[in-house]
């Protein structure tokens, strides 16, 4: 089904969701499926309700990954057995480190590292330990 969004996608040039989805919102662009794992962009906040609908619809699960770091946007949502599980970082979160301009790094608990996504991760590796 992915693969045939990914190609309906590329011809009409705009996001595409099954026609099973009612809602309006939620689209998928860009969409790639490579070895079971689907990439595609959405527009300013993850999709996950309509990951859900797809998933209830074919009586399956999912971890779900997002991040938009311009908009302070870092998760994952997991879903089995009907149980959503969404683990995000907050505002507060992406305030506890910071970049250096002139070294091109940032700063985090005493630590130099040369991208955010490895802070990203280990904050939000504390996150899922904490829920």
């Amino acid at each position: 089904m992915f693969e045939e969004l990914a190609e309906k996608g590329r011809a009409e040039q705009q996001g595409q969701l099954p026609e099973f989805i009612k809602e309006e919102d939620g689209y998928f662009f860009d969409l790639q499926v490579d070895d079971e794992v689907i990439y595609y962009e959405t527009r300013w906040s993850p999709n996950t309700d309509r990951v859900r609908e797809i998933t209830d619809h074919f009586d399956i699960g999912f971890l779900h990954e997002y991040e938009e770091p311009g908009n302070c946007i870092f998760g994952e949502a997991t879903y089995k057995d009907g149980v959503l599980t969404k683990v995000d970082l907050d505002i507060e979160d992406f305030n506890l480190y910071k970049y250096d301009e002139e070294k091109e790094t940032y700063t985090f608990e005493g630590q130099t590292y040369d991208c955010s996504e490895e802070i990203q991760e280990i904050l939000l590796e504390r996150k899922r330990i904490s829920t």
